[in-house]
């Protein structure tokens, strides 16, 4: 990562660039663990590291077996991100872990010496439904979504018409505990298998309107990657968009 950022510093606007994961997996590795290297992350981008965290994949996906346990289902594994993001928010902070819950448990770990980015590492948390969604609005910084990925989105309308209403619920439950939502920044997730708002330049620009206008300042796809199908938008399309970014 030095060896990358070296890199990038003969670029004007590299004091802008921000890193992350999108996003990091409870499954993999233990709470203090994550937030240990988080930190170091923080320190070697001299505070521009963003923490994403999800609650894991389900079904027979490597994500979910590769140690050995059985699957979760989507209730328990919204348990046990609620544990792991309450547990990352109060170590990342410099204070000490006692808990001992159903999945996460912390027995005096401290991380030091303490992050960048006061109070932590910004955590960002990918949320759909009403539980994650919840969550996030307890300890996030930043809100995660790609929409409904149970239902693609039939075009552009329709996926802005989502994220617009899981963006509602968000400042619901804001609202319920007290918290502003403007504290909370909202990413959309524009995956490429969504070919009706990735179809042209003109079509994502059309999109990425429409998202501010539903309060989403930031949108993320997948890097052009011509050896996976599934991710391949297009050379084209990913240099006309960083061009039109730069200019608009």
């Amino acid at each position: 990562l030095r060896k990358i950022l070296d890199r990038l510093a003969s670029i004007p606007t590299v004091e802008r660039i921000r890193i992350g994961t999108m996003v990091a997996s409870p499954t993999l590795r233990h709470p203090l663990l994550l937030a240990k290297e988080s930190m170091s992350l923080d320190h070697i981008s001299a505070g521009r590291f963003i923490l994403g965290l999800g609650a894991g994949a389900g079904g027979a996906s490597f994500d979910a077996t590769v140690y050995g346990d059985e699957p979760l289902s989507p209730g328990p594994r919204a348990d046990r991100l609620d544990e792991y993001a309450t547990v990352l928010d109060g170590v990342l902070r410099g204070e000490l872990t006692g808990r001992r819950g159903r999945g996460e448990t912390g027995d005096g770990g401290r991380v030091l010496p303490g992050c960048v980015q006061r109070p932590r590492v910004p955590l960002a948390l990918a949320a759909g439904g009403a539980r994650t969604i919840g969550i996030t609005a307890a300890v996030a910084d930043a809100f995660i979504t790609l929409g409904d990925p149970g239902t693609p989105p039939t075009d552009a309308a329709d996926y802005v018409r989502v994220l617009a209403d899981q963006a509602a619920r968000l400042d619901g439950c804001c609202e319920r505990i007290g918290r502003d939502p403007a504290e909370i920044d909202r990413i959309a997730f524009v995956s490429s298998a969504f070919p009706s708002v990735l179809a042209s330049l003109e079509a994502f620009v059309d999109l990425a309107g429409s998202l501010d206008d539903a309060g989403f300042g930031t949108i993320v796809f997948h890097d052009h990657r011509a050896d996976d199908p599934a991710l391949d938008i297009g050379l084209d399309l990913v240099e006309a968009i960083a061009q039109w970014r730069q200019t608009g």
